[in-house]
């Protein structure tokens, strides 16, 4: 029996005492103290000694080191601090040979103690049978985790879904976008999904915002007396079809209303104008604020009034005005005659019912479908 204690400030090939090739001696007990981690301590060759020949290293540093047999193979794991490991040669048919390790326990070569718990029961144990030097437990995820896991084998780009419990299945969805939303990155991979509404909604049949309701083509107010407020900001119009509807003017609490076309309304003119006649023998009339009146023609007392848009019939509502000046002679009263769809004749008279030229003017409204 011999003792050896070896320190390893580098990697070391070691040597029999015979026959001795060089270097560090090995001998049957070996305390082995290494200044890191790294180190290796080779054995020399088998075919030198016979075999039985029986090696023990105790590590009695603090750092790891690795037992290489002569053709630079690891014998067994690397041998940690407080780790003692036995070895005997079982062929010397090589340099290498052939090394078995004993396992050390309490006081014997087997394993006195062992066990394996899950705590969240995510991994099953199923222990085997032990019989020194070892044995096997065979370690499992759960159903639930291994048909996760399955996923990786099959399953498309996407987000995780459950599809059944008692155990989990699962599949991966993509996330799509429908008639009025648009999505990116869907199935998340790239990047976070992104879930806009399209710019222009369609195939909506009604739109509740606050008590703004909107069903099919009508706007009300779902609160029960409820007033509904259409508006813009600050110079800008609301327009409903041509009419234009705009913010307060600089009169205050006043709002101007802009109609492109005509108003239809017992209650609104549908034509007017104001005229005179200056009695030149040509271009004697003079039109003015005009509306639905395409011209006044005529003369000395007798004008036809020719409107632009025709009325359906001649059943509308004339009213006549004089203006009057500081002419000796001017007319007294002005009225018409007769009435058509597309004109009427206006005239104006004095006192005895003379024709008198309408000098000073006439204002004409009409009202009328």
């Amino acid at each position: 029996m011999s003792y050896s204690l070896i320190n390893l400030t580098s990697d070391v090939t070691l040597s029999w005492a015979y026959p001795f090739t060089g270097g560090v001696v090995v001998s049957n007990k070996n305390n082995i103290i290494s200044d890191n981690d790294l180190r290796t301590m080779t054995l020399p060759s088998s075919k030198l000694v016979t075999v039985g020949t029986s090696l023990l290293f105790n590590n009695v540093g603090f750092h790891d080191f690795t037992l290489l047999d002569n053709s630079g193979a690891p014998i067994g794991n690397i041998i940690l601090p407080s780790e003692i490991r036995e070895i005997y040669l079982t062929d010397t048919s090589t340099d290498a040979g052939i090394w078995c390790m004993i396992p050390f326990g309490e006081g014997s070569s087997a394993i006195s103690v062992i066990s394996a718990t899950s705590s969240n029961n995510s991994i099953n144990i199923t222990p085997g049978t032990i019989t020194a030097p070892s044995g096997n437990f065979d370690f499992t995820l759960s159903a639930s985790l291994q048909n996760l896991n399955l996923l990786t084998n099959n399953a498309l780009p996407g987000f995780p879904v459950i599809t059944a419990n008692n155990p989990l299945t699962w599949k991966t969805v993509v996330l799509v976008g429908g008639t009025n939303v648009n999505i990116d990155n869907g199935d998340g991979v790239i990047d976070a999904p992104i879930i806009n509404l399209n710019s222009a909604i369609s195939g909506l049949t009604a739109l509740n915002v606050g008590s703004f309701a909107l069903s099919g083509t009508t706007l009300t107010t779902s609160e029960t007396d409820g007033s509904l407020a259409l508006s813009s900001n600050g110079k800008g119009h609301l327009g409903l079809n041509g009419v234009n509807i705009d913010t307060l003017s600089n009169i205050t609490n006043v709002n101007n209303l802009t109609v492109s076309g005509s108003i239809t309304s017992p209650a609104v003119a549908s034509a007017q104008c104001f005229f005179f006649d200056n009695n030149n023998v040509t271009n004697n009339i003079t039109l003015q604020s005009n509306y639905n009146i395409a011209s006044v023609t005529g003369g000395n007392g007798a004008y036809v009034v020719t409107f632009t848009i025709p009325f359906p019939d001649g059943n509308y509502t004339v009213l006549l005005s004089l203006c009057r000046g500081t002419e000796t002679i001017a007319p007294f009263t002005a009225f018409f005659r007769s009435r058509s769809a597309e004109s009427m004749i206006i005239y104006t008279v004095d006192t005895l019912g003379n024709l008198v030229t309408a000098a000073d003017g006439v204002s004409v409204v009409v009202f009328g479908n």
